[in-house]
């Protein structure tokens, strides 16, 4: 049976997270128990299906996914509302009956269970994510085909993109997850097998389809994460070629090409969720860097003769996030907390700066993202104990 592995997660801080919950730090403890409670509400969590939604992909095929643009509405100006204008940043409620919440579940689901089976070795945990999983990927009945030709679909204009493939672009941290399951007692060589064989036949989609290799030339957060899941699922499944391949070209294609000297990131900047975007996009190219460290590429600190760099980014980015100064952009709705607690988090352990700890402190408490609690821990923390 192949062997599975993280490329994500820190198997190192893993294990010794896990050493001291057993012996009853309580940080750790109470982080646990917090997890340990949504795991046992996800228990109850009916498995998603592409296969149960109300209309026909184009295809004819229900097994394919099928997500709209989530920033397009109907026309006002058009007796059927075709074909559907856009509104940047404002959520058209209609995209609950496409795939896209569902998968978005899905992942959510099996991360809060894989976890928590990780932590706790209960082997209830294992069998629903397994059953989750067999469910979306490998049922005959009610599997995804591996493809998204017809991701963000736009009516009246078209019936899938490329960009569709941001949805996907937390494949690698699925597969991660999937990797914590592979000691329990419901696992076996079949299921990992089929699951092995869909993310290579998708990883081959995303090599070779062109609507996957349009995606591949966007300038802004949509290259950055095809690079992303790609890289990830070239690693797990062994693909070295893509792996160096993709990552030799991450300083040039997208660190400096998508940061400026001052640290702005001007494709984002462009939307009307201006510092969401920016916040998006960095945690992409930190992602690209935690991968670089794969294969001995040391990404944190690559830097431009002009002063191009992540951590410039960052800095750019600090002054607003830690409240002392006004955002100067557009941004019509408030920033998830998750995506200023998760950047600032993995900075201050990369770069070891005191300003971006004090930014992930301040919004911990309204942050819901224990995962990088964990693998990330603030470096002042249990100093001043």
């Amino acid at each position: 049976m192949r062997t599975w592995k993280t490329v994500h997660l820190d198997s190192q801080r893993l294990g010794d997270v896990k050493a001291l919950l057993t012996q009853g730090e309580p940080k750790i403890t109470e982080w646990a128990l917090k997890l340990k409670r949504n795991a046992e509400e996800t228990l109850s969590s009916e498995p998603c299906t592409v296969v149960n939604k109300p209309f026909m992909p184009p295809s004819g095929d229900k097994h394919d996914y099928v997500s709209m643009g989530p920033y397009w509405w109907p026309n006002p100006d058009t007796p059927d509302g075709l074909p559907y204008i856009r509104r940047d940043g404002v959520r058209n409620p209609e995209l609950e009956q496409f795939d896209a919440p569902k998968l978005k579940k899905l992942e959510n689901d099996v991360r809060k269970l894989a976890i928590a089976y990780y932590f706790f070795g209960d082997e209830r945990y294992a069998s629903h994510a397994i059953l989750l999983l067999r469910t979306w990927f490998v049922d005959p009945l009610t599997r995804m085909n591996s493809n998204l030709n017809f991701g963000q679909m736009i009516p009246g204009i078209c019936t899938g993109r490329c960009i569709g493939l941001i949805e996907t672009r937390h494949f690698g941290h699925l597969m991660d997850n999937i990797s914590l399951l592979s000691g329990s007692e419901g696992w076996s060589t079949g299921l990992s097998t089929s699951l092995f064989a869909w993310f290579e036949e998708y990883l081959a989609w995303l090599l070779h389809s062109p609507i996957a290799l349009e995606e591949e030339q966007w300038h802004n957060n949509h290259g950055t994460y095809y690079d992303v899941q790609t890289v990830s699922l070239a690693l797990h499944t062994g693909d070295v070629t893509t792996v160096s391949r993709i990552l030799n070209l991450v300083t040039e294609r997208r660190y400096f090409k998508h940061i400026e000297p001052d640290g702005k990131q001007p494709h984002e900047l462009e939307r009307t969720l201006s510092l969401s975007y920016s916040l998006m996009n960095l945690m992409g190219l930190f992602d690209l860097a935690r991968l670089g460290e794969a294969i001995g590429l040391d990404l944190w600190q690559a830097q431009s003769p002009k002063g191009r760099s992540l951590r410039a980014a960052v800095d750019f980015l600090e002054p607003y996030c830690a409240g002392r100064d006004k955002w100067p952009y557009e941004q019509i709705k408030p920033v998830d907390p998750d995506r200023i607690f998760g950047l600032f988090r993995r900075a201050a352990n990369v770069y070891g700066d005191r300003r971006y700890e004090q930014i992930a402190a301040q919004v911990s408490e309204q942050a819901d993202n224990y995962l990088l609690e964990m693998i990330h821990p603030l470096r002042w923390e249990g100093r001043n104990a």
